[in-house]
């Protein structure tokens, strides 16, 4: 499971009619790319594979933010930005068809601090939370859930 290390990162949260961008104390990121592969028997031997339905990139990510920074009006938190409640209640899914639940796209920018090495953007897109967890006494929010695509875009510059 790939893992990124979210200190002195900036997550964006974007959805059609917002986005926020938020600063990131500490925390991190992970996901998990699966295949549903189905192997055929002959006589109780294996004869052959075949690659069976799409498994979406499960998503896994906690963190303690500095600040969020928004354009306009009153600015949502992290979990309203993925819940789409509170501040967010006006924003419109990212995704493509209206009938499915409400989805964000996720990118996630990370600084290295130095100037000799790469930045790198990771971008989760049309993710759905499946469960978020809050704990006031460390300022931290916990997100689960997945991403509708088999893949995560990532690029250095």
């Amino acid at each position: 499971m790939p893992r990124i290390r979210l200190k002195d990162t900036t997550v964006t949260i974007a959805a059609s009619g917002g986005s926020i961008a938020v600063k990131v104390a500490d925390g991190g990121i992970s996901w998990t790319l699966a295949r549903n592969l189905e192997y055929e028997m002959n006589r109780g031997a294996i004869d052959s594979v075949v690659e069976g339905d799409d498994i979406p990139v499960a998503v896994e990510m906690s963190f303690v933010y500095e600040y969020i920074l928004a354009s306009g009006g009153a600015v949502p938190t992290p979990a309203e930005a993925i819940t789409k409640t509170g501040a967010a209640a006006s924003w419109v899914s990212i995704g493509a068809n209206p009938c499915e639940p409400y989805a964000v796209n996720i990118t996630v920018l990370s600084n290295s601090g130095c100037s000799l090495l790469a930045k790198m953007t990771t971008v989760f897109t049309e993710f759905r939370w499946d469960s978020i967890d809050f704990d006031l006494a460390s300022s931290s929010l916990a997100v689960r859930g997945r991403c509708k695509t088999k893949f995560i875009a990532t690029t250095r510059s």
